[in-house]
């Protein structure tokens, strides 16, 4: 789910990170940007918000937000924006990433609710991070906390767009809202996340990589779960067509694809009977559900260096669920 119960940080108010400098273009350079690029770029050069009149719309719009109170320093690694980041894989692979020196953008609903994962990163693993608040399907919002990341954090060098919702229900009663919520968020979330994260790279000459949250069940149909394979597919596919647009800016866009996790919500599910584990295990060749823990690892691989020429991938960490054909 995109919501989240975690919270309890009290970081408002603290230093802002230095950024990192921006190489220069040449005048002939900036002339060949695209046009919503430059766009981008004249925007980004307006009114800062110290010395702007903001109006009801801006305050509605703003997303709310703490900033770890680290020292300040800029990231050996990157910056790193996680959304969905309140809890199980998100802080899992927001944990991943402040391990490898990212500073990080913990991303929730609320800014309360990723504020936990954003404090645990930084007494940690001594790295600036930021906890912030919107909802991935309304581009303003997610537009303005990417903002704040690079205001505090320096320029964003990978997106992990792993904030998504599922309705599950026999397609033929399921309510055409909680269809809709779900195309919403896992669909046009990771549309908005990816193209935004990707203008900002472009402007600021970053090479970076944009990393997608699919599901086996993009893979393979599930019952019971029209909307969330449908969108889940549709992701692996918009990943390959990402990476052949952004190829020649030197931006990556891959998509990594959970089987059965053992986070906490999967083990309260076990734990009432709504799941069968040793069902779930006998059908897995690996003979064990997951961890956060094997999806943060190859978030964090993707991200790297050492896969720097993968690109348009969707890896399936499964323990073999989809390898077996079997039922």
């Amino acid at each position: 789910m995109v919501a989240s119960g975690r919270g309890g940080f009290g970081g408002a108010g603290s230093r802002g990170a230095r950024r990192f400098s921006t190489p220069s273009r040449s005048a002939a350079s900036r002339a060949s940007l695209p046009p919503s690029i430059a766009a981008f770029r004249r925007r980004s050069r307006g009114p800062t918000a110290d010395n702007r009149i903001e109006t009801v719309a801006d305050r509605r719009l703003r997303p709310s937000f703490y900033t770890s109170n680290r020292r300040n320093r800029m990231s050996s690694t990157g910056v790193a924006v996680v959304t969905g980041a309140s809890r199980g894989l998100g802080a899992a692979i927001a944990d991943r990433l402040a391990s490898q020196g990212y500073a990080v953008g913990c991303l929730a609903t609320s800014a309360e609710s990723a504020a936990g994962t954003a404090a645990s990163c930084a007494s940690i693993h001594d790295v600036q991070t930021v906890a912030l608040g919107a909802h991935v399907e309304d581009r303003e919002q997610l537009s303005a906390a990417l903002e704040k990341v690079e205001a505090d954090l320096g320029p964003i060098s990978l997106m992990v767009n792993n904030a998504g919702i599922a309705h599950v229900a026999p397609f033929e009663e399921l309510d055409p809202a909680d269809f809709r919520q779900m195309v919403d968020v896992n669909l046009m979330g990771v549309f908005h996340g990816s193209q935004l994260a990707a203008q900002r790279m472009i402007a600021s000459q970053t090479h970076g990589s944009i990393v997608q949250l699919g599901s086996i069940a993009g893979i393979n149909g599930f019952p019971n779960r029209v909307g969330y394979c449908g969108t889940k597919s549709a992701v692996h596919h918009m990943t390959k067509v990402m990476a052949v647009d952004l190829a020649r800016h030197k931006i990556r866009v891959n998509t990594v694809a959970p089987g059965y996790i053992r986070t906490d919500m999967v083990q309260d599910l076990i734990d009432d009977g709504t799941l069968d584990e040793s069902r779930l295990t006998g059908r897995i060749p690996n003979g064990d559900l997951g961890t956060p823990a094997h999806i943060a690892s190859c978030v964090s691989w993707l991200a790297s260096d050492e896969a720097s020429y993968i690109t348009g991938e969707t890896i399936a960490v499964d323990g073999g669920w989809i390898a077996y054909g079997h039922i």
